[in-house]
Formats: C-alpha cells, structure tokens, sequence
C-alpha cells in the first residue's frame, strides 16, 4: 500500500498529513513544529525553506520571499499584485503580463517558489515514512480561478508529485472535523481563516455527501493584516515619541513585524503583552530602545475592521446559498487567525450559533486532504462524495462587450455547460472566443483566461451558422473549453490553465531543484551542527558559574574551560559562521570540559553514598534500640502515606 500525502499549501504557513493506521496524522518537521512557514530564501550559496528561511528575513527581508500564494494564477496588472508590489519586500516583476518574483539578476514564477515549498513538505512527509511518496491532493481556497488550481497543480507537479486532486480547504476540513459520522442532514459554515487569506464556505452535509453551496473568500484578508494592524501602531507610536520612521530601515521594520506576530499570538491567552526591541534605532549617534505594551483591548480596536470583513465575507456565502440563519447548524473554525477571541465573538454575534473547534485549526485541512488522498489512491474504501463548486462564472464575449454566462456561479463540479452562438457579421469565415471569468455584464469588467479560434466556417448570412461552445470543468475545477461548428463538424479547443512556463522553464526548474538537493541537505546538516554548539555552549557557561561546581573544581580546571569556552563563543558570534572552525573549537571545548564535568559528578556521586550509607547506619541502630527492651526511649508510632460525483471534488 503506498504512501500519499494531503498538503495545506498555505498562504503564511503549510502543513503536511499521511494516513497511519487508517487515521490521518500530522507530519512534524525536522524542528519539531507541526506546520512550517510558506517562506522561501534565495541567496547565490543556499535556498532555505521554512522556519530558517523566516529567522533570515530579518536580516536579509529582500532575498526572502513569502506570501507568494498571493500571486499564483494572477495577471500582473491585478489590483492584489499591486498590493502586493507595496507591501512585499522583495521585487515583483512583469513577464509576459504575469508576475515573477525577481531575486538578484533571476527571475522565478510563483510556481517555481511554490515549488520549493512543496518540495520540502514532500521531503518532511518522506522521512516520516520512510519512504518516498508520489501521489497527493492539494488544497486550495473555494474562491481560487482555474489559473489559480491550475498553478497549485503545476506547483505540485514541478515538486515530483502525482497531484490526484485539487480540492478547496473549507470541504478537507469538514472531512478533517468528522462533521457526517452521525450521518444526520446539517448545514455548515467553514470560516477559514489562515495567515493570509479568508475563505468563507456553506456546507450542506448528508449520508455520505458534502456538497459546497455557496463560497466567499478575501486574498487580501488573514492573520498577517492583524500583523500589519499591530506594525502601524508601533511605528505610529515610535515616530511620536521618537520622531524615527522605522519603516526607512528595513532590517528594523522586520523586527518589529516579527515582534507583532508574536504579540497578536500572545493577546489570544493574555490580556496585555510587551513589545521590547532594544537598540532598535539610531538617533543622533545614540542608540533607541523600543519598550511599548499593547493590551487587548487596544489591539481589538486596531482590528475591528478586520473583523467586520471577516463576518461579511461570512454573510455573503450564507445568502449566496440561498440560506438563513436558522438553517445553519454550526460555524466550523479553521486557520490559525480563528484562534482570535474577538473574531470569535464577532462571528457569535452575528450568526448565534456554536463555534465547532474540534479539531487544531492549523491543521484541519492537512488531515482532510490526506483522508481525500487516501481513498483517491485506493488504499481505503471510502463512499464519501465531495460536490464542490466553480467560484465564478464562466462564459465568453459577445459582440458590443457583453459577457454570455455559460457556467453560472456556484454550479457544482464537476459539469458539462453547452450554448449555442452564431456569427454577427455576412460571410464570417472565424470566430475568436475569447473565454471569460467574473460576475459583471461587461466583458471587459470581467478577466480574461483564455483566448482560441474556430476557422473555417462556411460562408454564409450572418445569424445561420450554429457554434456550440461547451464548458467542460473537472473535479480539480480546471476548465476546457470548446467551440464546434455544428455543420462541419469542426472543432477547437483549449484547456485554461495559465500555466506561464514552458517546457523548457519546467525542465530547468527541475535541474535546479535537483541541483540545490545536495546543496539543502548539507547546510541543514551543518546548521543542525552549529545549533549544537551553541547549545553545549550556552550549557558550559551557566555551568561553569554554577555555585557548587565551583565549590568543587580547582580553579586551574576552571581557568582551562574557560579559554576554551571563549574560543568556541568567539567563532559562534560571527555574522558568517564557520562550521568547520566552530566544530574545532567545540572539540577543543569537549576535550577539556568533559573530563571536569565528569570527576565533578563522581565526586557528587561518592558525597552521596557516604550520606546515605551514613543515615542508613544511623536507622539501623534507632530500630535496634526501638525494639530491645532494655531501651528506656518509648517507641514512637508513624503512619506510612503513599502519596490524557465516486467522489466528485471542486479542487
């Protein structure tokens, strides 16, 4: 039976899942966390991925790339990507009218960095196991277009992965929360809130069938605005208080967006928390330290707005799925950002209905995508059926900038829609179909996805040929569109995916991945190495001062650790890091600290025996006179007290 993988492809952070022992479990990373950073860091040496590519956005924020789930399946004059250009520290180029994350003189697709991620969840998933995995199901918001699923997907393929399906978050986590077990109708609200992005989802669940009704979503709404409402605060109240804009310096304005993430997390269990970032600045050759409290009570109204959105992105899906209120069941919590007790009380508010946190919002949709992975792969018999739903309307242009529905909204997938067209004009010998996404009537207020063309057509009156155009959308919700004339029998077709790489690209990529394996796998093995002598270093030193091993050391033993506890600490400090020079020095260090540690700890061991066998003596002579009759003291009495659609699926 082989292994397959259910990957959270997250905005801010990602988490992996497999199937043990027929349950879903989630994968922790080789630091031990069980969701990693969607972080990427390219440098000419190293790529870092994950936890260690966010510590080094502090101090190189132009080679690290997040949030790039943003830009997958976007057209670079978007109003997100422009967002995005002012808010992102790295440079977000255009290419072919797409966007492209530009690191030094090379220039990567959101794909590629996607990628990479991808890449290192798979590698945490198969050190896990054991073994290697090539079949996964990757989640995406309900909202995302097709060129958006389309891009997850090459993301995946890119990584090695057989992507089996493409399904939305809010449908894996109702699977996650066990939420049909009881086999009873009911009617969900999955508010799933994650780093970067909200997508909102009503769920109708009955015997074995989860069917998406309506769904909602926000690219630009998640944890990282409550961040970003936290950073403006910080600096607003700096530059008052010491007239010093810390967004002029980018490694100072990393760490205060660090130290806001830490705060918003803190401000969920506590009512208040302090933000101390000492020698934060310069002025007038003195340095300045940042010392500020921020209570809830602050941050709730620094974030009001943000919750307000949120509840109307909820609104909104409930009334496209044509429900009320009293129709609703429970709002299912999911996404870290759901952990804010005022966002839950604002979702209380409106919809009086209980909040279902059954399951670890950060990993709900890893565990259901791995269920979903599971029966797609054959390894288990499931009868569950996923009915998920296009986001948008589909449909094509018509003459005078009008936009023809084909697919309305909301439809259920996977579908087959077919309309007929005809020709505007006498003689018409082509059409242009030019394929279309959005809710407005005007085609140009609507995007673009694709365009294709049916030649051919036999000359005739404008209004006589008949042009069937069929959409044909699949359970990973990837379009394919096709325009036959019904006379001829002739026919065109294009599949929208958007994918902006060639095959060319997709293999040098590939070469490039392979080509940073080695490269990845030994700096992890060294940053493990230095991680280690930090810590055997930070150990000696609190040792070393410790008052009973002082007491029981010669002050020569002492003198030599030292020296060589300041050569290790001298080669750990440095801004570039040595391995090989702090792997020597810890040597050095062990050579002489260990010995001392180790007569230390047998002399204690000695100390203790004597003791012992000491008190041990001195009971045995109080029973012997406690029980000899001879013996005037009275006996003294004591008590002894012995004090855890087959399944149909919208990607």
């Amino acid at each position: 039976m082989s292994k397959v993988l259910g990957l959270d492809l997250g905005t801010g952070m990602s988490c992996v899942a497999v199937i043990e022992a027929g349950k879903p479990v989630v994968v922790v990373n080789e630091e031990g966390t069980r969701t990693t950073p969607s972080v990427v860091q390219i440098t000419k040496d190293e790529v870092k991925i994950g936890n260690a590519a966010k510590r080094a956005m502090v101090t190189n924020p132009k080679n690290t790339i997040s949030f790039v789930k943003r830009l997958m399946g976007a057209d670079f004059n978007d109003e997100n990507v422009k967002k995005m250009q002012k808010l992102a520290t790295y440079d977000i180029v255009n290419k072919s009218g797409n966007p492209y994350v530009k690191i030094d003189d090379k220039e990567y697709s959101p794909e590629q960095i996607s990628s990479m991620i991808v890449s290192k969840m798979k590698k945490v998933a198969e050190d896990y196991v054991g073994e290697e995995i090539k079949d996964a199901v990757i989640t995406v918001p309900a909202w995302f277009g097709d060129a958006a699923r389309t891009a997850t997907k090459t993301a995946g393929e890119l990584a090695g992965l057989n992507v089996l399906r493409v399904i939305n978050e809010p449908t894996s986590a109702a699977l996650a929360a066990n939420l049909m077990e009881d086999k009873k109708d009911k009617t969900v609200v999955v508010v799933d809130s994650g780093t970067g992005t909200v997508d909102v989802s009503v769920l109708e669940l009955s015997d074995g069938m989860a069917e998406v009704l309506a769904s909602n979503g926000d690219v630009y709404l998640g944890g990282k605005d409550y961040d970003d409402a936290i950073v403006k605060w910080v600096v607003d109240e700096f530059k008052k208080s010491d007239d010093v804009d810390l967004t002029k310096d980018n490694m100072a304005y990393a760490r205060v967006v660090e130290s806001a993430e830490k705060a918003k997390i803190e401000l969920s269990s506590s009512t208040q928390t302090e933000i101390n970032l000492p020698y934060i600045s310069m002025k007038d050759g003195a340095p300045l330290n940042l010392a500020m409290t921020l209570s809830r009570a602050k941050f709730e109204s620094l974030v009001k707005n943000l919750n307000d959105r949120t509840v109307e992105k909820a609104k909104i899906a409930v009334e496209k799925a044509g429900k009320k209120y009293d129709d609703i069941d429970c709002i299912l919590l999911v996404g870290g950002t759901t952990r804010i007790p005022s966002l839950q009380e604002a979702l209380k508010k409106e919809f009086n209905k209980p909040l279902n946190q059954s399951v670890n919002p950060d990993e709900a949709v890893a565990l259901g995508a791995a269920k979903q992975a599971d029966i797609l792969a054959g390894n288990s018999t499931g009868d569950l059926l996923l009915l998920d739903v296009t986001p948008l309307s589909l449909g094509i242009e018509t003459k005078g900038d009008m936009m023809a529905p084909i697919v309305e909204a909301n439809t259920t997938i996977p579908c087959q829609k077919k309309q007929v067209f005809t020709t505007s004009i006498d003689n018409q010998p082509m059409v242009e179909v030019n394929v279309l996404q959005g809710e407005r009537k005007i085609a140009s207020g609507n995007k673009s996805i694709g365009r294709f063309r049916l030649d051919g057509i036999p000359m005739a009156k404008a209004g006589v040929p008949q042009i069937e155009v069929c959409f044909d959308i699949d359970a990973n919700g990837i379009v394919t569109v096709t325009a036959k004339d019904l006379g001829t029998n002739k026919e065109q077709h294009i599949t929208i995916s958007n994918n902006t790489l060639t095959d060319e690209e997709i293999k040098a990529i590939k070469e490039d991945a392979e080509k940073f394996k080695e490269a990845d796998e030994k700096k992890t093995q060294e940053t493990n190495d230095i991680n280690d002598a930090e810590r055997y270093m930070f150990n000696t030193k609190e040792m070393i001062v410790n008052e009973d091993f002082v007491k029981a050391t010669s002050d020569e033993d002492r003198a030599k650790a030292q020296e060589k506890l300041d050569a290790l600490e001298s080669v750990v400090v440095l801004k570039d890091k040595d391995h090989d020079k702090i792997m020597e020095a810890k040597k050095e260090l062990e050579e002489v600290w260990n010995p001392i540690v180790e007569k230390f700890y047998a002399d204690k061991q000695k100390s203790q025996d004597g003791t012992n066998k000491t008190e041990t003596q001195e009971g045995n002579a109080k029973e012997e006179n406690a029980s000899n009759p001879g013996n005037d003291k009275k006996e003294e009495k004591s008590d002894d007290v012995k004090v855890e659609d087959a399944v149909v699926e919208d990607a």
